[in-house]
């Protein structure tokens, strides 16, 4: 259980010097993407870039930008909302009208994306660590929760029926963390024939949402929120359950991500008048 006294949202210029050298350290924020109406992102899995979704100006569909961490510049990539990653794969929901459900396009190639559930019911993709499964999130009373698509002609799967979503799969594909009665969740076991073992990893007042994990599965991110004006981007050490608030005063936090590295931490939000993609170094405990 994650102690109440520990909820409030610090910055690391509150932290004291002890706490930052056994905690995350996470630097100032910069601004990598400032043409606002950001609704997701997620580092390339090579971390050079980060590709984010968000509202075009006509607000007929969701765009898909691919920002260089270095330099800075944008490049349209598609149209859709909610990328997950996977080495060259690209996992999306499409956002064009008559383009939507769960699409996956290969960034190393020039074919055409491929549709990997047909139905608008399905959000949140995450691919698999052997890239023969996306997982996806069905918003519905009667048949919510997460499914598995299979990419190699394999039985499609309901893997938990509980009205979890945003799911996550870790890098080696063994566990996943999903959102499910405004907390955080890490689900185990995920095999065939395996039965599924949950806990789950937070607890406190908050709405918790959009998690992500770290690169070696030490360390999650994730957000916390009263409601959609006071929210913030939460590191949390799985073994130890150690939790860390490294924002202060951010509206609509959403979609925090871990670099490849462990060496970036991006998240979504509004910071004084600035709709924005940030991006902060970060230095995380083994």
């Amino acid at each position: 259980m994650i102690p109440h006294a520990v909820g409030l949202a610090l910055s690391i210029a509150l932290m004291s010097p002890l706490q930052a050298a056994v905690g995350p350290v996470v630097g100032t924020p910069r601004i990598l993407g400032d043409q606002g109406g950001y609704t997701s992102c997620v580092f390339a899995a090579d971390g050079s870039a980060v590709i984010c979704s968000r509202v075009n100006a006509e607000e007929i569909a969701e765009e898909l930008w691919r920002i260089d961490l270095k330099s800075g510049e944008k490049e349209l990539i598609g149209y859709g909302r909610q990328p997950s990653v996977r080495g060259s794969l690209l996992a999306y929901v499409g956002t064009e009208p008559g383009m939507g459900g769960i699409w996956l396009r290969d960034l190393a190639s020039d074919n055409p994306p491929k549709l990997v559930a047909k139905s608008t019911a399905y959000e949140w993709p995450s691919i698999s660590a052997d890239a023969k499964t996306v997982a996806a999130a069905r918003a519905d009373d009667a048949r919510g929760g997460i499914y598995l698509f299979r990419l190699d002609g394999g039985d499609n799967a309901w893997l938990t029926r509980g009205g979890e979503s945003q799911p996550a799969y870790s890098a080696d594909g063994s566990e996943m963390l999903v959102s499910r009665g405004k907390q955080i969740w890490l689900i185990k076991n995920l095999g065939p024939h395996e039965e599924i073992a949950e806990d789950m990893i937070t607890e406190d007042g908050r709405e918790h949402l959009d998690p992500s994990w770290g690169p070696r599965g030490a360390w999650i991110t994730f957000v916390g929120r009263w409601n959609e004006r006071f929210s913030n981007v939460a590191l949390l050490r799985l073994a130890s359950r150690q939790l860390t608030w490294v924002t202060k005063g951010l509206t609509g936090a959403r979609s925090p991500v871990i670099s490849p590295a462990g060496d970036k931490l991006a998240y979504l939000g509004t910071l004084g008048d600035n709709n924005a993609l940030y991006v902060c170094d970060l230095r995380l405990s083994p």
